[in-house]
């Protein structure tokens, strides 16, 4: 399919690509807001600037694709493959990217506020800048994952793989309401309590 017949498709007010190949398509700077594009293979494509707003990509292949500045909020990605993905500066507040696979994307400087990555994979992936306020990554793995900057206030890490020294460089708290961050607090494990 080339970008002229998807445009042509999207003008007669299609909103469904369920199982399409779509790989290398330029779709940069379209409204795709609301698209169902479940099992889409959107491999290599252009989404730059798209706005994906409450779409469906659960189970796409977005390999190498570049949706860097797009708006994915609300959007549900559950388990797609975005390996090497570029979203950088995207907005994926309220996302969906539960059991998404994200090894070596780059999501620097994007907004992730409340964004569920439950059980996801985001090795080696850049996350510096990113705001993850709220945000869920209970289970996911984290391996040698980049946070250099990143917010992290209020965001569920319970269960991740994760070394700590790399939260030394992200911006870890939680807010109160002077609106000033606080350390987070390591819980004390019942054998580190006093009995005295």
């Amino acid at each position: 399919m080339t970008r002229e017949e998807f445009l042509g498709w999207r003008l007669q007010g299609r909103r469904g690509w369920e199982g399409e190949d779509l790989s290398g398509l330029d779709l940069s700077g379209l409204d795709l807001a609301g698209c169902n594009l479940a099992g889409a293979d959107l491999s290599g494509a252009s989404l730059r600037g798209s706005r994906l707003l409450r779409a469906v990509l659960s189970r796409a292949t977005l390999i190498r694709a570049d949706l860097s500045g797009a708006d994915l909020s609300f959007s549900r990605i559950v388990g797609a493959d975005l390996s090497e993905t570029t979203l950088e500066a995207a907005s994926l507040y309220e996302a969906t990217l539960s059991r998404s696979r994200l090894v070596g994307a780059n999501l620097s400087f994007s907004n992730l506020t409340h964004a569920r990555l439950r059980r996801s994979d985001l090795t080696e992936c850049d996350l510096s800048g990113a705001v993850l306020i709220g945000g869920d990554l209970s289970g996911a793995t984290l391996t040698r994952v980049i946070l250099v900057g990143a917010i992290l206030f209020r965001t569920n890490l319970e269960g991740t793989h994760l070394d700590p020294r790399l939260l030394k460089t992200a911006r870890t708290g939680r807010r109160t309401g002077t609106g000033g961050p606080l350390p987070l607090r390591a819980r004390r494990s019942p054998s580190s309590s006093s009995t005295a």
